[in-house]
């Protein structure tokens, strides 16, 4: 066998083990550092816990991943504020469609409740918030407020 045979075959193989490796995509790991989801997307500090997912997004394999990222903060009165200041005031109509596998495991049991159900997902709804000004790059995103929370929606393209 030639180098260049081996080599290709050696390609062919790591190529294989990218794209099925394991038979699927990992659990997603919920985080609660705020600093890690800080380095994403530049909000007031909560008054709660944070709870956020980073999943792959697309085809995960050889040469760059996209992701998403799903977040549920709680903000406080001041934290709303300092939001409202820098982004114009929320508008109607925000609406977020959050796998049924993270809501379960971002939102606490009341929450989750009241949130409908659209086949394997949750359904968000409420007021929307222009996160144009808060994402860092390479993210993009959008937000809408649930009670006394914000629920993220973010990507890389």
């Amino acid at each position: 066998m030639t180098r260049r045979s081996l080599r290709g075959l050696l390609c062919l193989l790591v190529s294989s083990l990218s794209c099925h490796g394991g038979g699927g995509r990992p659990t997603p790991q919920v985080r609660t550092d705020p600093a890690g989801l800080r380095e994403k997307v530049d909000l007031p500090l909560g008054s709660g816990p944070e709870r956020w997912v980073t999943l792959p997004r697309g085809t995960v394999g050889l040469g760059p991943t996209d992701f998403e990222v799903y977040a549920c903060v709680s903000l406080d009165e001041a934290g709303w504020r300092s939001l409202d200041a820098r982004s114009g005031s929320s508008t109607s109509g925000g609406r977020l469609r959050v796998p049924e596998g993270l809501a379960t495991q971002l939102f606490d049991a009341s929450r989750l409740g009241a949130l409908p159900h659209d086949g394997d997902a949750r359904i968000v709804e409420g007021p929307a918030v222009d996160l144009a000004h808060f994402t860092k790059m390479p993210y993009r995103g959008t937000g809408v407020r649930l009670g006394d929370a914000l629920v993220l929606h973010l990507w890389t393209t």
